[in-house]
């Protein structure tokens, strides 16, 4: 029996309030937020969500202007929109982007704060290729930040991309198909 199945069969003895939906006959787990005997009890939650109030709103105004998104003034009586400018360099890890109201004048900076943490592992990789692939936003698991891939020049004419989190500054280079894929 391999590490995962006793893993499963220890987790599956465990009582835990599962949760079940039922499909065409198909039973699907629906949530494991309520056991709390689980390696990972916050399950569920987002990095986002764990970060304080001032710094969640700092976060979505990052997020927003990395993609190019809407963003409303914060004065109270200034409906107006925000024009995001970005004042980082092209080989910058950490993106800084300066925020200027246009009717009002009202002024701010967000930028990034880049984590000397650990890099990511080679699932995480796995999974932002797979939802890439998908066509769905890549968020980094980190911080919740869209993750920026970019294809880079390879001279054997393979997939080679860096994939860039400009919120924490993590950065890793990937070949694709990954080695493990071809045949």
């Amino acid at each position: 029996m391999t590490l995962a199945a006793v893993r499963f069969h220890a987790l599956a003895g465990r009582t835990c309030g599962l949760k079940f939906m039922e499909y065409h006959h198909i039973c699907i787990p629906h949530a494991f937020q309520g056991c709390s005997d689980l390696p990972n009890g916050t399950a569920g939650d987002t990095m986002e969500s764990l970060m304080p109030a001032s710094e969640r709103t700092r976060h979505q105004q990052f997020v927003k202007a990395l993609q190019h998104e809407a963003i409303a003034c914060e004065s109270e009586s200034c409906p107006g929109p925000i024009q995001a400018t970005d004042l980082s360099q092209v080989r910058d890890r950490v993106k800084v982007f300066e925020l200027t109201c246009e009717r009002c004048g009202w002024r701010d900076c967000v930028s990034g704060r880049e984590e000397p943490g650990p890099p990511w592992d080679e699932t995480a990789l796995l999974d932002l290729a797979y939802e890439h692939l998908m066509h769905q936003q890549p968020v980094c698991p980190n911080d919740d930040t869209p993750v920026v891939f970019t294809s880079l020049p390879n001279p054997r004419r393979k997939g080679r991309y860096r994939l860039s989190c400009y919120y924490c500054g993590r950065q890793a280079e990937m070949d694709w198909p990954p080695p493990e894929a071809r045949l």
